[in-house]
């Protein structure tokens, strides 16, 4: 059984053998507008954001758990982040034990990109925590990947001005996805201050 999907979930075409299976392409602009990827050059884009990453410094955050160190996606993201040569640095947003902080650190430096483990759940970040709480802001009943987000937030926001964010359980990641993600965002002809991209997901199992 042959499957043909899209990316960015846009546009998908589902093929078994050479029968035509069903698919979208929606052309209709809403409120929220989409761009099709009918056909994006990494080479063009990337040198295109090596232009403008001295005026916006971009990053990736990835949010994480300790179990999530053995994802088979890793070393994939990994590499696709490697190729990312215009960013300026990498944010893992890990909750995890001491040990498993300690894996996350080994496991990343294969990453060339300048990056940084931000232990969420470490004495010293629950220590801040504490002190909010002391003041009226109690935030320690939140927990987490979005607390953790809004953590690396705000630790990726003292060296970045635009980041974009992603699971780190992508198999079929590339460094298409945070160039993609990023280039409207700092290309100031678009003008666009957010973007979300979303994919199609097709069980080919039958």
């Amino acid at each position: 059984m042959e499957w043909e999907t899209g990316t960015g979930g846009v546009i998908y075409i589902m093929v078994q053998g050479d029968k035509y299976m069903g698919g979208r392409v929606d052309f209709d602009q809403g409120i929220l507008t989409t761009i099709h990827d009918l056909y994006i050059d990494f080479d063009h884009l990337s040198a295109r954001l090596h232009e403008l990453s001295n005026k916006s410094p971009m990053g990736v955050i990835i949010p994480m758990l300790e179990k999530d160190l053995k994802n088979p996606a890793i070393p994939k993201i990994i590499e696709g982040l490697n190729e990312c040569t215009y960013l300026k640095k990498v944010f893992i947003a890990l909750a995890a034990s001491e040990d498993g902080y300690s894996r996350c650190m080994k496991t990343f430096d294969e990453l060339q990109i300048p990056h940084r483990v931000i232990w969420c759940n470490s004495p010293a970040i629950n220590e801040v925590f504490e002190d909010l709480a002391l003041e009226g802001l109690d935030l320690r009943c939140y927990t987490g990947k979005g607390r953790d987000v809004w953590v690396a937030i705000g630790i990726a926001s003292l060296d970045i001005d635009a980041f974009a964010i992603h699971d780190g359980d992508i198999r079929t990641y590339s460094r298409m996805i945070p160039t993609k993600l990023l280039y409207p965002i700092v290309e100031p002809e678009l003008g666009f201050l957010f973007t979300k991209a979303y994919y199609a997901r097709v069980d080919a199992s039958d």
